[in-house]
Formats: C-alpha cells, sequence, structure tokens
C-alpha cells in the first residue's frame, strides 16, 4: 500500500551535497634527474572537438561514430629552445587513425608526420624532417595533432607526452633525458560520456511509501527506490566513477533504515547509487524505511576522490523541496471515518466489500500534483491516498470551509475530483458522455450517472470508477467515489 509524495523530475530534495577531494596529478609529468640544473624547457598541451577552440578538458560521447580530437602541444614562451619531436600516448586502444599535423609557424607543418607505433597502436610518434631546429617548434609556437577515434565506453584519457629538442627524438647521451622539455600543468583530460564530477542529485525521488503488511505497524518502504546521481556540471551521469559511497541523512525523526540498517549508505554503479528495490506496482521488497511517521527532509552527501582527469574543489547545491509529511491512520473494515491530522482540510469514510484487508487512511501535505488532473483544482493544499487494494468499495471524500470557499464553483455541488492510480477510470470525453481513460498520471472523475458509464451484469455497479454523489453539508463539500475491485491505491485531489 502507498503514499503519494511530492515528485519533480531531476531535483533534489533538501541538502544535496559534493565533495571532491583535491590531489595532485604526476601522470605524464618527466622529471629531470635529481641533483640536475632547473628545466628552461617547457610544454602544456591542449585538447578540443574543434579547432582553434582547444582547452584543458573536452567531453564527447560515448559512440561507435567517429569522433575529431584536436591534441595541441605548445611550446611555454618563457622556454629557452625549440622542440623538434615527440611521443604522444593515447593510453586507450580505441581505432584511432586519420593523423594530420598543423603547425605554428605554419611553414613547418608539410614536414612534421605522425605514424602509430607497430606495437602500441594508442601510441604515436610525431617528427619532423628537418636538420637542427629548421622546421622545430619555437617558444611561443605548437604543434597540433588532429585524429579521428570511436569511444565504445565511458572514461577518462589523460594523455603522456615525451618531448624531445631534437628532430630524431634522439639525443647524445643514448636517447636519454638531456634533451627533454618537461610539461606543465594542468593536463589535458579526453572525457568520454560525461566530464568531471560536479555535484550530486536525485534522479528519483521517494514518490510512496509502500505497507507490506495490512496493519499500520508493518514495515513502511519508501517506493520507488531513491536514487542519488553523480553528475558533471552540464548534467551528465558521471557513469565512469569508480563505485562510490552515498549516504542519506534526514532531519526529523522519521526512523530510518536501509534494508535494516541505520547505516544509510549505498555505493554507486555506474555513477548512481539505489536504495531500495521494486516499484509501486509490484510492490516494494526493499530499500529505505520509515518507522516513525511524521514530518522530514531527506540528505544526500558523498565525497568523490580525485583521480587522474578530475582533481578538486567542493561543490553544494541546496534546492530544499516541501517538507516530507507523512501520515497513516488504520480504518477497521468495513466502514470507517477518518479525519485526518489536526490543521488539515480533508476527511473520508470508507465503505468496503472486502474485510480481509486492513485500509488505512493516508495523507501528504505539498503533494505533487498529477499531470492528468486539471489545472482548476491546483489551489488544493493536500492529497488524500487510500491504502487498500482490491474489494469494492466506496469513499466518501470531505472538503472543509476553508477549501471550498477557495473554488469559484462554490455553491454548486459538482466538486470536481482528481484520481491517480494504475489503472482505467471514468472521464468525461463530451460535457454529457463519459469513457474510460488511463488514471496512471491522474484524471477527472465522470460521474457515474453520466451517458457511457457501462455496468456490471451481476449488480449493476460501474465497471470503473466514477463519482457516484456529489452533495454539500453546511459549509463543506462531499464527493461519493466508486471504487471497484482493483489491484493499486488510489491518490484523490
Amino acid at each position: 500500500m502507498r503514499l503519494r509524495r511530492l515528485s519533480r523530475t531531476r531535483v533534489s530534495i533538501g541538502l544535496v551535497t559534493v565533495a571532491l577531494t583535491a590531489s595532485s596529478l604526476t601522470a605524464g609529468i618527466l622529471a629531470q634527474s635529481a641533483g640536475a640544473a632547473p628545466s628552461t624547457k617547457w610544454f602544456t598541451d591542449t585538447v578540443g572537438s574543434s579547432d582553434p577552440a582547444t582547452s584543458t578538458s573536452v567531453v564527447y560521447p560515448v559512440s561507435s561514430v567517429g569522433q575529431t580530437l584536436y591534441l595541441r602541444v605548445t611550446n611555454a614562451t618563457d622556454s629557452n629552445q625549440s622542440f623538434g619531436s615527440a611521443d604522444v600516448d593515447l593510453l586507450n586502444d580505441w581505432s584511432w587513425g586519420g593523423f594530420a599535423v598543423t603547425t605554428s609557424p605554419s611553414s613547418a607543418a608539410s614536414h612534421w608526420s605522425a605514424a602509430i607505433d607497430a606495437t602500441n597502436h594508442h601510441l604515436v610518434h610525431l617528427r619532423n624532417n628537418g636538420s637542427g631546429s629548421q622546421y622545430a617548434i619555437p617558444p611561443g609556437g605548437y604543434m597540433q595533432l588532429q585524429a579521428t577515434f570511436t569511444s565504445p565506453a565511458g572514461g577518462i584519457d589523460v594523455p603522456t607526452f615525451v618531448v624531445k629538442q631534437s628532430n630524431d627524438f634522439s639525443d647524445a647521451s643514448s636517447r636519454g633525458t638531456a634533451n627533454v622539455f618537461t610539461q606543465r600543468t594542468p593536463f589535458a583530460t579526453i572525457y568520454i560520456g560525461s566530464g568531471p564530477p560536479a555535484k550530486l542529485v536525485y534522479t528519483q525521488n521517494p514518490s510512496d511509501v509502500q505497507m507490506t503488511t495490512g496493519t499500520g505497524t508493518g514495515t513502511h518502504y519508501m517506493c520507488p527506490p531513491v536514487t542519488a546521481a553523480v553528475e558533471d556540471s552540464l548534467g551528465n551521469v558521471v557513469s565512469w566513477l569508480p563505485a562510490t559511497a552515498v549516504t542519506l541523512s534526514s532531519s526529523g525523526t522519521p526512523g530510518l533504515k536501509l534494508d535494516g540498517s541505520t547505516t544509510l549508505s549505498a555505493n554507486t554503479v555506474n555513477g548512481v547509487a539505489t536504495f531500495g528495490a521494486g516499484n509501486t506496482t509490484d510492490g516494494c521488497t526493499a530499500g529505505l524505511t520509515a518507522t516513525t511517521q511524521g514530518s522530514y527532509d531527506l540528505t544526500a552527501s558523498t565525497t568523490v576522490a580525485a583521480g587522474a582527469g578530475y582533481g578538486g574543489g567542493t561543490f553544494t547545491t541546496a534546492t530544499p523541496e516541501p517538507t516530507y509529511n507523512v501520515y497513516l491512520t488504520n480504518c477497521a473494515p468495513p466502514t470507517c471515518n477518518v479525519d485526518l491530522p489536526p490543521g488539515h482540510d480533508t476527511g473520508a469514510n470508507i465503505v468496503g466489500a472486502g474485510t480481509t484487508t486492513d485500509p488505512l487512511i493516508g495523507f501528504i501535505s505539498a503533494a505533487s500534483f498529477a499531470s492528468g488532473c486539471s489545472t482548476s483544482i491546483n489551489y488544493r493544499p493536500e492529497q488524500t491516498n487510500f491504502l487498500l487494494e482490491h474489494h469494492d468499495k466506496t469513499i466518501t471524500v470531505a472538503w472543509s470551509k476553508k477549501v471550498t470557499n477557495l473554488d469559484p464553483r462554490n455553491g454548486t455541488p459538482f466538486w470536481p475530483v482528481c484520481l491517480q492510480a494504475p489503472y482505467n477510470v471514468y472521464v468525461n470525453d463530451t460535457p454529457t458522455h463519459a469513457a474510460l481513460a488511463d488514471a496512471t498520471n491522474g484524471a477527472m472523475l465522470a460521474q457515474c450517472s453520466t451517458a457511457g458509464v457501462a455496468t456490471r451484469s451481476s449488480d449493476g455497479k460501474p465497471v470503473a470508477p466514477c463519482i457516484l454523489n456529489l452533495f454539500k453539508n453546511a459549509a463543506s463539500e462531499h464527493a461519493v467515489i466508486w471504487l471497484p475491485n482493483l489491484p493499486g491505491d488510489p491518490h484523490l485531489w
């Protein structure tokens, strides 16, 4: 049995934080040997998907279609030497190809070549055919490698370099380190699928509380499972992120547990942490439980350790939603009359034909408004839920004078009712005729007396939910709703 709650697509509940711890990266740096004089030869690298728009990082989609990469190696303006050769290790054995070299100054470009290493297909040799520094890249100049590749899976690529002064990748000390250039940070990074981690957001908010027994003291699972995703700054899920713990906490005293444990932590899988299992149709089978019904906010947080290609900063997202308020009230069948918590404006009476299901009345404040409901009733401050599956039943819902006075139809006993449940209900397809319509996302109920409403041959009752009667009692409005034997707990506005 379920309770509906406010659910907005891809927004956070409460305070959501991500802390990215900083660390230094050493990949790709060729340090000079101990005791050597400080280097006076420096270079930097940048990447991009177009020319000349290169920067410290670039993001590509996972794709079997060839992508174009521009990798630029720039001689620092404060270097005192030109460079004439380089080896670039692109690390991943993707389908690299389509190499072309451009330079600044441009006159040297035709004298540079790029070739894939015969053994390591992600290693590219860059050479020029001049003598001495004839076609070398001077301080302030650059050599740019254009390549194509396919990216079969998300991840990070931080190319590594050996950049040398000589044009043939040699030096006077048997190809040692005497004429190498040292790389300056930041190191250019190629991201596939998403950029670096930047925030944590809920991708599935809790929308129901599933009763696993027929009593108010049962286990109340939140359903569907709450999910929290680590995303980049553009909202892409960082699917390549190693397993990272996401922890939930709450204000108030709901008695939250995760599969029976008070340690509310789940590791990400492909960038997403999932707290539970199951769904509202088949039933929640695991996950978050609330042993104390009441009012609380839910907060998720994680710390993403720095790694190759992503390195530092603290990120906080504070987009609180209305407090998660849950109320459950037992109702002894076959007839019960329930007044919801003080200060709220909805009451209900249930007459049920079945006695094996123990009915419960539920209430959530600031509830989300089902998309199939008419906007003419979106001023109503709350949603009422009837947690009783199967069995024929009639429900009388009463709205107080306070709510009645807010409606422009006040004084006319045609109080509109919206019902959300996983089955068809009767709605008006014309002002005087009704037809069946899916109520999964909510639907405005027609009156059972409307033409087009079919009835059962056994007892003459309607085959689908509709409104049996609308009436006023003093200053309050009342709607009597027919619910035949159908699976799924209805939510009403």
